[in-house]
C-alpha cells in the first residue's frame, strides 16, 4: 500500500496544478484491485425499472466478476442476489426469464423469486441456505445494486442532485431503441474522463458534431455527489425531434453530461437521455452499453418511426468515435509510463472527477 499512497500524494499535488492522472492509475493491477474493492461497497446502476414488464420477471448481469440476478415479484418489489448456487457453485440462471422460482440444474435446489431457499432434495432445509442477497434500491427509474449489502443511501437523498435532474422526468423514461454495445481493451475510467470534457470534440468528433457543439462556451458544476458538464449548441433552438420533449428552464439545445459519483453517466438533451452503463470486465477490458431513453409518448407517436432509427444510428456513430479514442489510449499500456500532461480549460469536468476519484475512491479503498 505504501507505493499507492505515494502515488496518491503525488497525484493530488499535480492535480492542484492542473495536471491529469498518471497512466499508472489506469494500468497498475494493485490500483485496479483497490478500485473494485471500493465499487463493491457502493451503489452501481445495473438496470431500469422499465426493463421488467411483468411480475416474476428476472434478468442476469455481470458486475465486477459477480453474476447477479435482479428480479421483480408480484408486489412490484425488486430483489438482487447471486446467480451462483450456494451448494456447489452452479449458475442457476442466465439471461432473461419469467418464473416464480429458480431451480439449480445441477442438484435441483429450488429458490424463490426473492432468492430464499425453498428446498433441497434429500436434505434438511435448516442445513442449507438461500442465494446470497445484495442491496437493491430504485432511484429515478434506475435499479441500483450494492454487493456489500450495507452501502449508505444518502447519495440519493441530496436536494442538489434531485434539483439538477427534476426537469427530465427520469423515472418515466423507457427505451427508445435497442441498446448499443461497444467493448475493447481499455480501462473503464477512460470513458468517465472523456464524459466530463468537451476538448476532445475538436479531434475525436471533428467530422461529426464539431460544427454543432459550441465547446468554447462549455461550463461545469461539481459537488461532492455529482459533476455536471454543459455543452451549448450553436443553434439555440435545435433539437432532434420537431418539438423539445422536456420542459427545460435553460436554452433548449443545451446538452448536459451528468455524472453521479462514482459511475452513473447520463447525457441529458432536450429530447432524450443517454445512459452509459459501464461493465468492468478486467483492468484493461471494458464494455460500454449505450441506452437511449425517452418519454413513452415518443414511441407512441407514429411520426417518430423514422426518426428513432436515425437517432440510434447517429449515437452509435458518435459513440464509436469515442471508443476509438479509448482503444487508442488502451493500446499504450505496454509502453513506458510518463508524467501526465496539463489539462485545458475545457477539461474542468474531468478535473473535478479526478479530484473526487483521488479523495474518495482510492483513498477510501486504501483506508479500508
Amino acid at each position: 500500500m505504501g507505493k499507492i499512497m505515494d502515488w496518491l500524494k503525488t497525484a493530488k499535488q499535480r492535480l492542484k496544478s492542473g495536471y491529469a492522472l498518471d497512466r499508472r492509475f489506469y494500468f497498475d493491477t494493485n490500483v485496479f484491485e483497490l478500485e473494485t474493492a471500493y465499487l463493491e461497497k457502493h451503489w452501481v446502476a445495473l438496470a431500469r425499472v422499465s426493463d421488467f414488464e411483468t411480475a416474476y420477471s428476472y434478468k442476469t448481469y455481470n458486475i465486477l466478476n459477480h453474476k447477479v440476478i435482479i428480479a421483480l415479484d408480484k408486489a412490484n418489489q425488486f430483489y438482487s442476489y447471486s446467480a451462483i448456487c450456494p451448494h456447489r457453485g452452479a449458475v442457476i440462471a442466465d439471461g432473461v426469464g419469467v418464473g416464480k422460482h429458480h431451480r439449480c440444474p445441477y442438484h435441483a435446489w429450488k429458490f424463490s423469486i426473492d432468492g430464499s431457499l425453498i428446498g433441497a432434495p434429500f436434505m434438511e432445509k435448516k442445513d442449507c441456505q438461500g442465494l446470497h442477497r445484495y442491496g437493491c434500491l430504485v432511484w429515478q427509474g434506475w435499479i441500483f445494486v450494492n454487493l456489500s449489502g450495507d452501502a449508505d443511501i444518502e447519495m440519493f437523498n441530496t436536494d442538489s442532485v434531485n434539483a439538477e435532474l427534476q426537469d427530465y422526468r427520469l423515472s418515466e423514461l423507457v427505451p427508445l431503441a435497442d441498446k448499443i454495445t461497444f467493448e475493447g481493451a481499455f480501462n473503464w475510467k477512460s470513458v468517465i474522463d472523456n464524459f466530463g470534457e468537451s476538448y476532445h470534440v475538436i479531434g475525436t468528433h471533428k467530422d461529426s458534431i464539431y460544427d454543432s457543439i459550441d465547446f468554447k462556451r462549455s461550463h461545469w458544476r461539481a459537488t461532492e455527489q455529482f459533476n455536471a458538464s454543459n455543452y451549448p449548441s450553436f443553434d439555440a433552438e435545435r433539437t432532434f425531434f420537431p418539438q423539445p420533449r422536456f420542459n427545460l428552464k435553460n436554452t433548449a439545445a443545451n446538452t448536459c453530461n451528468f455524472q453521479l459519483y462514482p459511475m452513473l453517466l447520463i447525457g441529458l438533451t432536450p429530447d432524450f437521455v443517454i445512459w452509459i452503463e459501464l461493465e468492468i470486465v478486467e483492468r484493461l477490458y471494458t464494455r460500454a452499453h449505450y441506452h437511449i431513453l425517452g418519454l413513452p409518448e415518443i414511441i407512441a407517436d407514429e411520426a417518430m418511426s423514422v426518426r428513432l432509427p436515425q437517432l440510434r444510428s447517429s449515437i452509435e456513430h458518435i459513440a464509436g468515435e469515442d471508443i476509438g479514442a479509448y482503444l487508442n489510449v488502451g493500446s499504450s499500456a505496454m509502453s513506458k509510463p510518463y508524467p501526465s500532461g496539463r489539462l485545458s480549460q475545457f477539461e474542468q469536468g474531468t478535473q473535478s472527477w479526478f479530484q473526487w476519484y483521488l479523495n474518495n475512491m482510492l483513498k477510501g479503498a486504501v483506508d479500508v
